[in-house]
């Protein structure tokens, strides 16, 4: 069994963590979005901007991404990608205090989140190979991408 490998296990582990955040975070910023604007008029733009802001950073970012995972240490690039999300964090408390004002910022920080998820993500893809035996890679690649896509 795939996960006998400790650092494989830890891997696994964090991506699931952070897939349930990621989600749990869309979920309230939707949530937020909708509360502001109630079944006003524009609140289906207002909602739609969510996934805009969700969508188009990732696009955007993840060709640069995947070279970088290719060139830099992807434990570097990972440090770098988290520790400016923790800045996008601090930005949607900053803007929830006056969220009839800053409401827009949600989708800037939304936007910087992904950014930063669309470098952390093939990094941690990468680490695969080296966290467990070269004859089990297969298997951890199926059920690594078996939690992207069973999680949510």
């Amino acid at each position: 069994m795939i996960f006998v490998h400790k650092r494989f296990r830890y891997l696994w582990l964090s991506g699931l963590i952070s897939t349930i955040g990621n989600y749990l975070t869309q979920i309230a910023l939707l949530s937020i979005i909708e509360g502001k604007f109630g079944k006003k008029e524009g609140s289906g733009l207002a909602v739609s901007g969510v996934y805009f802001a969700t969508y188009i950073p990732a696009i955007i970012a993840t060709p640069f991404a995947g070279v970088a995972a290719d060139i830099f240490d992807k434990r570097k690039v990972m440090f770098i990608a988290d520790f400016l999300r923790v800045f996008t964090a601090l930005g949607y408390v900053v803007t929830l205090i006056n969220v009839n004002e800053l409401y827009w910022l949600i989708y800037v920080f939304l936007g910087l989140t992904m950014f930063c998820n669309a470098f952390f993500n093939p990094c941690r893809e990468g680490l695969v190979p080296i966290v467990v035996p070269k004859d089990e890679v297969l298997i951890a690649n199926a059920v690594r991408g078996d939690l992207f896509t069973d999680t949510f």
